[in-house]
């Protein structure tokens, strides 16, 4: 690294001597300004702030020994090599006692002063040595004075008062001095691939705007999100702390959405759950627990936004019929399938528990994959997800768009076999569906659409339903206990006679034999 050298003497050609006849390049230094006495030397020292001062003791307005002296007060990293005419045992005294680099005699030999700087050089070298040793060893010990103390936090809030029988009671109490809140980041629909990427964009503007505010924050990545516990400052009350940390929370999160914005990011959410405030390790417990349960709802969410704890409404787990909107996809009415769909949205966002939320969703993407499957829908036209950790909003927008999909290929497919074939899985367990109730449907007469299905098929409409139907009956039998009759009835046979008859010719045993048959074999 060159050194940058400053050089003052009032003699005009000792000056350009020393600035262009001595070889800087040599010690790895250059000489960067001048200045023709102590006065304007100061000055030239306060602009650059260079390494080393070369400096004449004898100049008008200023010596060389008081410069040195303001130098040790003001720029104690300066090196100072003072260079005298006199050989006075006094002056080398006073410069030894202001703590002086170096003492050169003039005529100034080259070598001796390059030798100096050299040696100024290596002060300068060691000093930032020891410099950058203090500093790791500080920061090694904030590290490891924050980790102790955020493992001790995280213990009390998972544990509570039992914390307290490990022995670290004072320690504890020292944290719990001030107040604190609890809070859970979450974030949602991430860009595949990059979670830590988001995360830590996420830290660092949102805990690093806390602690510009003076907050002491401690965080710790959860399985359910972010969970940060944060320190109000030193002797500030608990109500006016919750209104700090109120603030301190929405501006912090206004940096997290400016952030992914600049990122491109813009479906990338982060929702704050924000608790209320704990003074004690019992508090802190009940807090992060209530915390922790409730960030899931975070899954509702639409936009960057700071959610308190105290304002969550209460939502249940009713769960919220679907069969309508599976049944107009089935008959490819796509747009009263889309206007079911939205119905059941509506209402699991307004109503619906997070886990109710994912089954029904879960369910009504089965149920299209269904359709999909009886209509020989190409799989490969459904686009994949470029997100992880979809919220609630984004998960039915995929949930649109594959209704929509599914429903305009159901209505404009020309398969009509296969329309027949989902009506007979609907419609099996009714009693008097038939030919004529699949034709009124389909809008179709009965004896083209008989005459269709031979065609395509190979079997008769009725053979096909009849299969269906004693299909489900075998699976009952083996895994229910339902009577004879209710399974008859269950698959659409209003008989149970009929069905045993039906049954027989089929199997070759009645359905009571079937299934002692089936337990046997088990």
């Amino acid at each position: 690294m060159e050194r940058r050298v400053v050089i003052i003497d009032d003699e005009p050609l000792i000056l350009s001597g020393l600035s262009t006849k001595i070889d800087w390049e040599s010690v790895n230094c250059r000489v960067t300004g001048t200045a023709s006495n102590g006065m304007d030397g100061l000055k030239l020292i306060e602009e650059q702030l260079p390494d080393i001062v070369v400096s004449d003791i004898v100049m008008p307005f200023c010596t060389g020994l008081e410069l040195a002296e303001k130098c040790a007060q003001l720029y104690p990293n300066v090196q100072v090599i003072l260079l005298s005419a006199y050989s006075d045992f006094a002056y080398a005294q006073q410069a030894i006692r202001l703590g002086i680099a170096d003492y050169v005699l003039k005529p100034v030999e080259p070598e001796m002063l390059l030798t100096a700087v050299r040696q100024a050089v290596e002060r300068i070298e060691q000093e930032e040595s020891r410099q950058k040793n203090l500093s790791r060893l500080e920061g090694e010990h904030q590290v490891s004075l924050r980790y102790a103390s955020s493992f001790l936090l995280f213990e009390a809030a998972h544990q509570g008062p039992r914390v307290l029988a490990s022995g670290l009671e004072k320690n504890l109490d020292e944290l719990l001095r001030n107040p604190g809140a609890a809070m859970m980041l979450k974030l949602h629909n991430i860009p595949l691939g990059q979670e830590d990427v988001c995360r830590s964009m996420m830290q660092e503007a949102f805990l690093g705007e806390l602690e510009r505010r003076g907050f002491r924050v401690f965080c710790r990545t959860a399985t359910v999100g972010t969970a940060v516990l944060c320190q109000l400052p030193h002797e500030t009350e608990q109500w006016a702390g919750e209104s700090q940390i109120r603030h301190a929370v929405c501006a912090a999160m206004e940096n997290v959405k400016e952030a992914f914005q600049k990122a491109e990011m813009r479906e990338t959410i982060c929702v704050c759950m924000l608790a209320d405030t704990y003074k004690n390790a019992e508090e802190l417990q009940r807090i992060y627990q209530q915390c922790v349960d409730e960030s899931k709802e975070s899954f509702f969410a639409t936009e960057c936004c700071v959610i308190e704890q105290r304002s969550q409404k209460k939502r249940s787990g009713a769960y919220i019929d679907i069969q309508a909107a599976v049944h107009h996809l089935k008959n490819g009415n796509a747009e009263q399938a889309s206007r079911e769909l939205e119905d059941i949205l509506e209402k699991i966002s307004g109503e619906c528990s997070v886990e109710t939320a994912m089954i029904l969703l879960k369910n009504l993407h089965f149920e299209a994959m269904q359709v999909c499957a009886m209509l020989g829908m190409p799989l490969k036209t459904i686009n994949g997800s470029k997100y992880e950790q979809e919220n609630f909003e984004m998960k039915a927008d995929h949930l649109r768009e594959f209704f929509q999909m599914v429903g305009n290929y159901a209505a404009a497919s020309r398969d009509m076999v296969s329309r027949m074939k989902l009506l007979i899985q609907e419609h099996y367990m009714e009693f008097d569906f038939g030919l004529s109730q699949a034709a009124e449907i389909l809008g179709v007469s009965s004896s083209y659409l008989s005459r269709l299905f031979k065609k395509e098929t190979g079997e008769n409409f009725g053979a096909s339903l009849l299969a269906v139907r004693l299909k489900k009956a075998e699976y009952l039998l083996k895994t229910t206990g339902m009577n004879v009759t209710a399974v008859a009835n269950e698959v659409g046979f209003q008989d149970g006679a009929y069905f045993t008859q039906v049954f027989r010719k089929s199997f070759q045993m009645t359905p009571s034999q079937y299934r002692e048959t089936e337990k046997n074999r088990e």
